[in-house]
């Protein structure tokens, strides 16, 4: 499921980072924060998380590892 939700998200998110790099892109940036209701303190805490920390462990699919349980 992640996979899926990463592939559609993939292209809407990069060109998200243009548009903000760009000149105006306060205003798209602005325009998104009041669409998505983003708090700006907590979108800087992840980011700035984001940039240090390691890429996440992937997370084992529940459905496979109930399975190999009942067996």
């Amino acid at each position: 499921m992640r996979r899926v939700v990463d592939k559609l998200l993939h292209a809407p998110t990069v060109r998200v980072k243009e548009l903000a790099g760009s000149p105006g892109g306060d205003a798209y940036e602005d325009a998104l924060r009041v669409l998505f209701d983003l708090d700006p303190a907590v979108v800087a805490a992840v980011t700035q998380a984001d940039a240090g920390a390691p890429s996440p462990a992937p997370v084992p699919d529940a459905s496979r590892t109930r399975q190999e349980n009942d067996t």
